[in-house]
């Protein structure tokens, strides 16, 4: 038998929520893994492409949680950690679930809280002071790595020769990466979106907390003035944006993990769910995905 996966390994999940979502709920139906919790929350959905939507995207949670520790988690309720994280106790792994749109990624890990987020390329409505420092702060986390120009019909280096539509779209692409890269950080963090975006001087204190889908269209706050605080004064961890390609064009993503943690930009590549009978098959292989130091040196 081969050994088990290694406690650094890092697996990142890329699901399609509509082209599986037969097969999920098929998976669902031979066995329950929901809790009853998620089962009635997902009857309190009352949109049916947002309700099969979310229900294809904890199942496919369920399966790779269940893979990596073993049938005793099906059905365990959700734990929250202050802040709001969801965990499972052991044999559970860490993990995180981000989902927009017809997307999931899901993250999964031994070695520290980790924090996944996806979302699509939209415009967002945020005052411009704000954005600024949104995006300055995402470089910091990312370790310094400036944000790519990541819109897919631009040429490199033809930024400069793009009309204003074109233009446009690259801002907008940069800045939900940006996004990303600051909800998986806060993710990880473990504090909430909100606290993170206080205390890194993006926004203030608010009322109501807006929930992470919709934070970037909330309403102006007091932005305070200063430099935005280095990460270590936030938290240990560090960002790398999460290449979709192809599979997932008009979407951006990113993960964020443990400071010390070294990662291949293998290890960045989501598996794409396809086969839903091998993702839940239990781990007990070595992983081809194992943290490891970058090519940067970062």
């Amino acid at each position: 038998m081969s050994a088990p996966l290694p406690d650094t390994a890092l697996e990142l999940w890329l699901v399609d929520l509509d082209a599986t979502a037969g097969r999920l709920m098929a998976a669902e139906a031979d066995c329950s893994r929901l809790s009853p919790q998620e089962a009635e929350r997902a009857q309190a959905i009352t949109d049916d492409s947002a309700r099969q939507r979310w229900l294809s995207a904890h199942i496919a949670l369920r399966l790779l949680l269940e893979r990596w520790g073993g049938a005793g988690l099906r059905a365990q309720p959700f734990q929250f950690a202050r802040g709001g994280r969801p965990f499972l106790p052991g044999p559970a792994p860490h993990f995180s679930l981000s989902h927009a749109g017809q997307f999931a990624l899901i993250g999964l890990t031994r070695s520290a809280p980790l924090g996944v987020d996806i979302e699509v390329i939209s415009p967002r409505i945020m005052p411009l002071e704000r954005r600024s420092r949104l995006v300055a702060f995402a470089n910091d986390v990312a370790g310094g790595a400036e944000l790519p120009d990541v819109h897919p019909s631009l040429a490199s280096g033809a930024r400069a020769a793009a009309g204003p539509a074109e233009s446009a779209d690259v801002e907008t692409a940069i800045f939900i990466q940006a996004w990303c890269r600051v909800e998986a950080f806060a993710k990880a963090d473990g504090r909430g979106l909100l606290a993170v975006l206080s205390q890194a001087g993006i926004m203030g204190p608010a009322k109501d907390a807006p929930g992470a889908d919709d934070l970037a269209c909330a309403s102006p706050g007091p932005v305070r003035d200063g430099p935005c605080p280095s990460p270590g004064q936030l938290s240990g961890y560090r960002v790398w944006d999460v290449p979709l390609g192809s599979d997932a064009q008009g979407y951006a993503a990113a993960v964020a993990l443990a400071r010390g943690a070294r990662i291949s930009s293998d290890a960045l590549v989501p598996l794409v769910l396809e086969d839903i009978e091998a993702a839940s098959t239990p781990l007990m292989r070595q992983a081809d995905v194992v943290l490891s130091p970058p090519d940067d040196g970062g």
